[in-house]
């Protein structure tokens, strides 16, 4: 086991030239600082048992062959494919590994993550780049002839009365 080894860097694809060679049934990677995609080269180890990638900086989005290889999908279905506490992507595909979550920093301006998919705050509320839940749109002055049409704010935070 290489779990909390204190392992960085890029998940080498050099896994892949060692499968064959190798009878690996258990990689437990988890609580390291391993960043990057997930490497193709994990869909080469045919007789994994259980795969541990949790606790590291890994990103991008899931890649389909997690799904798509006999021997990964196992591991998803068994939930011996452990992937929590790392940076995915939003929106996880349906068949993602339970604890999978993605997080509000891969969400476009205005959307948070509910861990599965990025959702629009709800009107009054807005989120910038560096925030990571949903805040309260700051309000200015209402001038007396906008008042039918709503609250006036900044560029980033449109409120509108029939939104309140």
């Amino acid at each position: 086991t290489l779990h909390s080894n204190e392992l960085s860097g890029v998940l080498p694809e050099a896994l892949a030239q060692q499968a064959d060679k190798s009878e690996l049934q258990v990689l437990d990677l988890g609580d390291n600082t391993f960043d990057g995609m997930l490497p193709a080269a994990l869909a080469a180890l045919p007789h994994l048992t259980a795969l541990d990638l949790s606790g590291n900086l890994l990103q991008g989005f899931l890649p389909d062959y997690l799904h798509t290889n006999a021997v990964l999908n196992d591991l998803i279905e068994r939930r011996q494919l452990r992937v929590s506490g790392n940076d995915f992507a939003c929106p996880l595909p349906r068949w993602a590994p339970h604890d999978a979550a993605c997080s509000t920093r891969n969400c476009p301006l205005h959307h948070v993550s509910d861990s599965r998919v990025c959702v629009p705050c709800r009107p009054g509320y807005f989120r910038d780049a560096l925030a990571v839940l949903c805040g309260r749109c700051p309000t200015s002055q209402i001038a007396a002839e906008d008042a039918d049409v709503g609250i006036v704010t900044d560029r980033a935070c449109a409120v509108f009365t029939v939104d309140l």
